[in-house]
């Protein structure tokens, strides 16, 4: 398996983030709801691991795998990052282990209460807000302000012909 060049910048920047708000997109009638997450981390195959609440249902009752978005977002960042992928439910204890570094006792008490999520990054999108709010919002009213003004004084190329009696 290759690995994209862009992953360690895409991780850096997740885990910089850290909160995203987690989309299921599975046809199933009975599916996760949406909900958000905290990154745990991100491997160097471009999956993103992460802990979700336990749904009241038995989680065999639920696909497997699944398509998902994640959509990172800080307010105080002048970023955000949307992910979209295939989604794996780790219900195995040893598959558990393997994933996350617990101690035996946090590893029980997690299983009662959560569920571990793997995503598998298949898109991400990277957007740079303009941290420039200040100007780009006076460059918003003026233009409105002139747009406005323009609509009491239309230009003077007009050409208004009037009917001949």
């Amino acid at each position: 398996m290759q690995c994209d060049k862009n992953l360690p910048f895409l991780s850096k920047k997740i885990k910089e983030l850290n909160n995203a708000i987690f989309y299921a997109h599975s046809s199933s009638p009975l599916r996760i709801n949406n909900t958000i997450i905290q990154t745990c981390g991100v491997d160097e195959y471009g999956c993103i691991t992460f802990f979700i609440k336990r749904p009241s249902q038995h989680i065999s009752q639920f696909d497997q795998e699944f398509p998902v978005a994640l959509n990172y977002f800080k307010k105080d960042k002048d970023f955000f990052i949307n992910i979209f992928g295939n989604a794996r439910i780790v219900n195995d204890t040893e598959a558990l282990a393997c994933e996350i570094d617990f101690t035996n006792g946090d590893m029980r008490s997690t299983i009662l209460t959560h569920v571990l999520i793997t995503v598998t990054i298949l898109r991400a999108e990277y957007y740079n807000r303009n941290i420039d709010n200040h100007t780009s919002m006076w460059q918003s009213v003026w233009s409105s302000f002139l747009g406005f003004v323009e609509m009491f004084n239309p230009p003077h190329d007009y050409n208004f012909t009037r009917g001949i009696s």
